[in-house]
């Protein structure tokens, strides 16, 4: 029996991947970045029906939840796809970053040249 998938995107769905950069940034592997990128799209679709953000009538059913859940994962992904990662996901990292990298490399003192050089 096909089930009917009420797919309603929400406008902030495009904005869920910097979140999600923002949890890359703390250095887990990539398959837990995966794991926790599924996790925040799940907490938004849930968080987003709560609050009537998307639109939908009536009761959030497992089938309205993973409508929510699907549509604002792939509106995540091709947002990141097309906007952040080329253009803006350095300058995220950078900005954010706990880490940071030594801006130049560190000069090394050279030994005194006491006169003795022939």
């Amino acid at each position: 029996m096909p089930v009917d998938l009420p797919i309603v995107i929400s406008p902030l769905d495009p904005l869920i991947p910097i979140v999600i950069m923002l949890v890359k940034q703390s250095g887990f592997p990539s398959r837990w970045n995966a794991l926790i990128a599924l996790g925040v799209y799940a907490v938004w679709a849930g968080v987003s029906l709560a609050l009537g953000l998307r639109g939908v009538e009536g009761d959030i059913t497992f089938e309205v939840f993973l409508g929510a859940f699907v549509s604002a994962a792939v509106t995540g992904f091709v947002s990141y796809q097309l906007v952040f990662k080329g253009l803006t996901e350095d300058r995220i990292t950078e900005a954010t970053s706990f880490v940071k990298e030594p801006i130049s490399e560190e000069i090394e003192e050279e030994e005194p040249d006491n006169g003795l050089a022939g």
